[in-house]
């Protein structure tokens, strides 16, 4: 038999043509067939909170493993409930690709672990991208123990171009320092910090610029960063 004949050429041909075709053809169907529903946010809260309710641990850790960032969230907000049981699920969830459930899961880690082993990280979300995650990892920056290292952070946070993350640094600065950074004295009106000014304002200058002078005083700094060492802010969260 002779394969390259012109009569078995022209069979090769039709039959590789309808190959490729019917190949296409499945190609095309799959690209047009609906992808996965989105998740109802509401529902998914609700089932995650009726696992936590009823002790469902290993349900709410599939959940923070889920490819929905909607699911996810609702059960990474559940897993504290679990103290420490629940932390390894969150922590991972830090380092997420989607920036709310960064945000979620820092929300959520602090509430369970404020050790001085989160520093870095927390540091690190402090400068995120994502204004919703450097919101959440500056408020919580009070609450950690060894809080004083995240100052200069914070103080660099001020002038971040998101108001609300100016406003969490300014809150968190606050209650580290034990200071306020926004009241007015008669005196020099011009040195109190306005959140409302915009980034890369005068006022938010100067503010820094007192900040960092008076938290690189000796007794400034050995007092706060002894005192912070071993204790964590108590207050609201």
């Amino acid at each position: 038999m002779e394969w390259f004949d012109p009569e078995n050429r022209k069979r090769l041909f039709l039959i590789g043509g309808g190959g490729l075709g019917l190949i296409l053809v499945v190609l095309v169907i799959y690209l047009l067939m609906p992808g996965e529903p989105p998740v109802d946010p509401d529902k998914a809260v609700a089932e995650m909170t009726e696992a936590r309710r009823r002790g469902y641990l290993d349900v709410l850790k599939q959940g923070a493993e889920s490819a929905n960032p909607k699911v996810k969230e609702a059960a990474i907000q559940q897993l504290p409930y679990f103290g420490q049981r629940g932390v390894e699920p969150i922590r991972r969830a830090v380092n997420d690709s989607n920036p709310s459930v960064r945000a979620v899961a820092i929300r959520s880690y602090v509430q369970v672990d404020r050790s001085k082993e989160s520093l870095p990280w927390l540091k690190s979300a402090m400068a995120d991208p994502s204004p919703d995650v450097a919101k959440a990892a500056s408020a919580a920056a009070s609450q950690m123990q060894g809080a004083w290292e995240l100052v200069p952070q914070l103080i660099a946070n001020l002038d971040h171009k998101d108001r609300d993350v100016r406003q969490a640094a300014v809150l968190s600065l606050e209650q580290i320092l034990g200071i306020s950074i926004t009241k007015v004295n008669p005196k020099q009106p011009n040195l109190a910090y306005r959140v409302n000014d915009p980034a890369g304002s005068p006022n938010h200058a100067e503010v820094i610029a007192r900040l960092r002078e008076w938290t690189a005083r000796p007794e400034v700094s050995g007092h706060l960063s002894q005192y912070w060492a071993t204790h964590e802010w108590k207050g609201s969260k």
